[in-house]
């Protein structure tokens, strides 16, 4: 849906923030926040261990939110972010020892007294700017949030949005990243780069389903 009008308009309007307005494209969130230059940022929220530390001088000043919503038709305010993660892995072997103490290993290691003891001991050797960002959610409230800072990260959490992965679906984030850059260091026009790029991404994707024996069209 990259070339939809939808998905055009939505391009145009990404990459008008830094042609017309002049958002920066690097910076160093930390200090310009320290010096209000920049006094509202889009961040993950290990970014709270990182100001906790660093810039002692507004502590108490500031705090984090939900992530800002865009409304929709019926009044409602969707504020959903895209989500990523890492994961724990299984090396496959013939060796059924290995495969039991490893999958016991996995669970004593995922599970929340373990993730609650990790995530207190390492803030107690190093303080909250080691503050543990645990996928476990049992284990995150028992961590050192404030209330009203666990309620935010509950709420957002459960606003989250994975994308669903596909065969060449890499192509699509490459691509992406490309077409931006393209709009906002040459100045070329967005409708005609997005439409081309997403030309590129579909046939990658359709590369990779002949590859993998898939249909072409779901």
């Amino acid at each position: 849906m990259i070339d939809s009008e939808n998905g055009v308009t939505a391009f145009k309007l990404y990459t008008s923030l830094y042609n017309d307005y002049g958002l920066p494209t690097v910076y160093d969130f930390v200090s310009r926040f320290r010096s209000g230059e920049m006094p509202i940022g889009l961040a993950t929220y290990s970014q709270f261990n990182t100001l906790s530390v660093s810039a002692p001088e507004i502590r108490n000043l500031w705090d984090f939110a939900p992530f800002p919503g865009t409304v929709k038709a019926d009044g409602t305010v969707d504020n959903s972010v895209h989500c990523g993660g890492v994961c724990c892995m299984m090396i496959a072997t013939d060796d059924e020892n290995v495969k039991n103490n490893s999958w016991e290993f996995l669970k004593w290691w995922v599970s929340t007294e373990t993730q609650v003891r990790f995530g207190r001991e390492i803030e107690s050797v190093l303080g909250s700017s080691a503050r543990y960002t645990t996928a476990n959610t049992e284990a995150l409230k028992q961590l050192a949030w404030s209330g009203d800072q666990l309620k935010v990260l509950e709420e957002q959490m459960a606003k989250t949005v994975g994308f669903r992965e596909i065969a060449g679906g890499y192509s699509t984030t490459r691509h992406m990243t490309n077409a931006i850059r393209r709009v906002i260091n040459n100045k070329e026009d967005a409708r005609e780069t997005l439409l081309t790029y997403a030309r590129t991404i579909n046939e990658e994707i359709k590369v990779k389903r002949r590859e993998f024996n898939l249909p072409l069209y779901e």
